[in-house]
């Protein structure tokens, strides 16, 4: 006698439960919440907010072209049709249920593109999304038609069976950038692309000195946000074009904007783009947040290629090189490249440069605002490795700090911290001014700042000797008594003799 019919039983309701469960994952739905798009410098990013893991595949056609975008399981929760896709490689956007299990948007295109897509999982304060990349020429005015909802079926039989009819070209008038503060659609102002321009030629004063201002973050990756839902893509974009009108209203210095508007660029190809302008300095703009709300102050960083100086160093380097996993970018591809950068003997000099550069911005940052750390930080950040130009990141100040997001926010504290920080890079071009520019011919004309702020290393002797006076001037002109009571920090007077 056995008790297998009772073990049976029990068998056959555990697997009654178990598919019971699959067909009800099986049949979840997931919803596509909104779509969000930025003009990029090459290519045009597509967002499209999901609610939940997404399954998804994209299929080519042509005469006309056209991308198709089946989302398995995909309920449209949102009218796509009314993003503003002027000056894009989308001429206009459909969707509607193809078959009982799957949601199909068609992007009817100008031309042919290149296309890349992936997805990504909750961060940043976003929830899951569905990324897709067009790259391709695009039209000089796209137009835009405004397309009314199409029923379900007629969309589908329409993108099996025939080619969408030709569309009416219109003019369109451009949208200005989007302001901070959430938005249903966002849209930014179309990025000029990256040409470098030729220096002018000036044999009797010298060249510019070219600084390459890059703001953090921007498009999809907001980077931190702060109390009020303030943005650091913003508030680094506001201070780099009030940097920008800083440098370029300086004689001897020009500027060129790593990033102009509001759309993402990857870590390396920022680097990149400062290196192909032939750029003399690269500062990338950032604000900082920590996991609690009571960190604060300024700091500036420079590349390290072994390791963190400080824990809140490597905290935010991992922070920042996460930026790039929300553009898709594959960073371990790249590492043996950038690890056989960092061997050349190049870079030792270039993170010297950028120690002396990084120093002389945190000196002058700490004039109006209160440092985080009163030394230049060393931190494995992927945007500062370059082995040829002089690279530092200015994180502004605490964004997760209240009372600092709130000055970060005011375009007063935005122009004087840009004020500050072109006062660093200035007070640096005059001690170590590159060979042939405007800057270098001055200094050696006589030129030379009438305020010396003292870095750690410094000594009278270095300094006497890099601005042609004596000891005995220095110390007699700011009364130093022993001649040797100097300290990080201090503002001395350069006598002018």
């Amino acid at each position: 006698m056995t008790l297998r019919p009772r073990n049976s039983v029990c068998v056959r309701i555990g697997l009654a439960l178990v598919f019971a469960l699959g067909s009800l994952q099986a049949g979840a739905g997931v919803a596509v919440e909104g779509l969000r798009l930025w003009r990029g410098t090459d290519h045009t990013r597509l967002v499209f907010d999901v609610d939940g893991p997404v399954r998804h595949s994209l299929t080519e056609m042509h005469d006309p072209e056209r991308l198709i975008i089946d989302v398995e399981n995909g309920e449209l929760a949102a009218a796509l049709h009314a993003v503003d896709i002027s000056s894009t490689q989308v001429q206009r956007i459909r969707s509607g249920k193809y078959g009982a299990d799957r949601l199909r948007i068609v992007l009817d295109l100008h031309g042919k593109v290149k296309q890349k897509s992936f997805v990504l999982g909750p961060s940043s304060g976003q929830g899951n999304r569905l990324v897709v990349d067009l790259f391709g020429p695009v039209p000089r005015q796209a137009p835009a038609p405004v397309v009314p909802t199409v029923p379900a079926e007629p969309v589908a039989r329409a993108v099996a069976a025939s080619p969408a009819p030709p569309q009416p070209q219109a003019q369109v008038q451009h949208q200005s950038p989007a302001q901070p503060g959430p938005q249903p659609v966002a849209r930014s102002e179309e990025p000029a692309p990256v040409v470098r321009a030729p220096l002018p030629k000036q044999p009797l004063r010298g060249r510019n000195i070219l600084v390459a201002i890059d703001a953090g973050h921007g498009g999809e990756d907001p980077g931190a946000i702060g109390p009020g839902r303030i943005r650091e893509k913003d508030v680094v974009l506001a201070i780099a074009r009030e940097l920008e009108k800083k440098v370029n209203a300086t004689p001897g210095y020009r500027a060129t904007m790593v990033r102009k508007g509001d759309y993402f660029i990857p870590l390396f190809k920022r680097r990149d783009i400062a290196r192909e302008s032939g750029a003399d300095l690269f500062v990338s703009i950032h604000a900082d947040a920590f996991t609690h709300a009571r960190a604060r102050g300024s700091s500036v960083y420079a590349l390290s290629p072994r390791g963190a100086t400080s824990v809140s160093a490597a905290f935010l380097a991992q922070r920042e090189n996460g930026a790039d996993l929300i553009g898709g970018v594959d960073l371990g591809a790249k590492d043996k490249v950038l690890a056989s950068v960092l061997t050349d003997l190049s870079m030792t000099a270039t993170m010297d440069a950028s120690l002396g550069a990084g120093g002389r911005v945190l000196n002058s940052m700490g004039r109006i605002a209160h440092l985080h750390k009163r030394r230049v930080e060393q931190a494995g950040f992927a945007v500062l490795k370059s082995p040829d130009m002089p690279s530092i990141l200015v994180e502004t100040g605490f964004i997760s700090n209240p009372l600092e997001a709130e000055r970060l926010g005011n375009a007063g504290y935005q122009r004087n911290m840009a004020a500050a920080i072109f006062a660093g890079v200035s007070d640096y071009f005059m001690s170590s001014p590159p060979p042939e520019t405007m800057v270098a011919m001055s200094v050696r004309a006589g030129a030379r700042p009438s305020e010396y702020i003292i870095s750690r290393g410094d000594t009278l002797a270095g300094i006497a000797e890099r601005y042609r006076v004596s000891v005995a001037d220095i110390v007699r002109t700011n009364g130093l008594g022993g001649g040797n009571d100097i300290r990080a920090g201090q503002t001395i007077v350069i006598p002018q003799t």
